[in-house]
């Protein structure tokens, strides 16, 4: 199971009738549990669930953690006692913030009147100013079995597993809980999202790199005046540099570069200025009509 792709995309289940598209976050829906009441929607669901999940955990009550899930998946997730206590050791401070931002994935499927709704999320997690990172899918209908109803399968690790491309992503349903490699790197949210950082002791401002593009937007030529960048965000297309702080926020400078195949170049056509926790640029301060 690739990480980027449950990120991005939904699954759709198709059984002998009916697909329904993706991502029906906000729409009203009946259901045949008491555990979700009928007046909420998709979004309210998983808000109040990874709420109440994390809020177990701060009480550490193994119980509650539990009994958010889904009992057939209890009954046969043989080590998530084990796991509920290796989060509790991993997971040492209170929430500060979970950053569910709006709109969810969605899995739906009608096998002859027979119904079935799942909704999954990637999000941060921020607890004593670190950042860990969960995934998180919910079946809140099942016509068929009620006792599929809850969470079907929740992933937990830390941004430093977020970052590693040979974390081994887990397979089957039930709670998760990655353990960190030895690999040494530092990371940073950027964006939003997860990235290696790497610290540099200087300092570039914006201004400086707008008097740089004011003569010359080779991708090359701007590494070798400021130097390697702080991240390479998206490889081969944005890249990272850290700025001054501002209202003790961080900023960061990400330069889009158009890089041909096979070349070891390339020309710098728009550059953005982010902070850490927002996925939408905060300003566009120059790009190429």
């Amino acid at each position: 199971m690739k990480k980027r792709v449950i990120q991005k995309n939904a699954i759709i289940m198709l059984l002998f009738s009916v697909c329904i598209g993706i991502g029906g976050c906000g729409i009203v829906f009946r259901t045949s549990s008491s555990r979700f009441p009928d007046s909420s929607n998709e979004e309210e669901i998983f808000q109040q669930t990874a709420s109440d999940f994390f809020q177990a955990v701060d009480n550490r009550d193994k119980e509650a953690i539990k009994a958010l899930f889904a009992p057939n998946v209890v009954k046969k997730d043989r080590d998530m006692d084990d796991m509920i206590e290796y989060l509790f050791d991993v997971y040492q401070e209170p929430i500060d913030s979970l950053d569910i931002e709006q709109g969810c994935s969605g899995s739906y499927s009608n096998d002859y009147g027979i119904e079935t709704k799942e909704i999954n999320k990637w999000f941060p997690v921020v607890s004593g100013d670190k950042n860990y990172y969960c995934y998180m899918t919910i079946v809140y209908l099942d016509d068929e079995d009620q006792d599929n109803v809850g969470i079907k399968d929740l992933v937990f690790l830390s941004e430093k597993e977020e970052c590693n491309e040979d974390t081994v992503w887990p397979e089957g349903n039930g709670l998760h809980v990655i353990k960190d490699s030895d690999k040494e790197y530092l990371t940073r949210r950027i964006g939003y999202y997860p990235n290696v950082y790497t610290p540099m002791d200087r300092t570039i401002t914006v201004e400086e790199i707008l008097t740089f593009l004011e003569e010359n937007d080779d991708w090359n030529a701007f590494v070798k005046q400021f130097g390697e960048p702080n991240s390479e965000t998206c490889p081969r297309l944005t890249y990272a540099y850290e700025l001054p702080d501002e209202g003790g926020e961080k900023r960061y400078a990400i330069i889009w570069v158009n890089i041909p195949p096979q070349s070891e170049t390339g020309t710098i056509f728009k550059v953005e200025v982010v902070n850490d926790t927002d996925r939408n640029a905060i300003s566009t301060p120059w790009e190429t009509e």
